[in-house]
């Protein structure tokens, strides 16, 4: 298993800011932690901030079509590109 950050999903914060649900820190902490110990997302510390990933196909697998319904068919989000 690659430890590394998925290059095939999107930052689960971009997903937080494109949905513009205007949740605070502790209910978006709180929902992080419930996803990953779903196995729906994985968290990566890069410096010193942690980094949350979808993960991608687990998502689609268990909720097919979720993820397009909420970004919406044309807007697929890439990973940000290094540098």
């Amino acid at each position: 298993m690659s430890r590394g950050p998925c290059l095939d999903c999107p930052a689960a914060s971009v997903l937080v800011e494109r949905t513009g649900l205007g949740l605070s820190n502790p209910t978006i902490s709180h929902h992080y932690r419930v996803l990953r110990e779903a196995g729906l997302t994985r968290t990566f510390v890069e410096g010193r901030k942690r980094v949350v990933r979808v993960r991608r196909q687990e998502m689609e697998d268990r909720f097919p079509g979720l993820l397009e319904a909420i970004l919406g068919s044309s807007s697929r989000i890439e990973a940000p590109s290094a540098g």
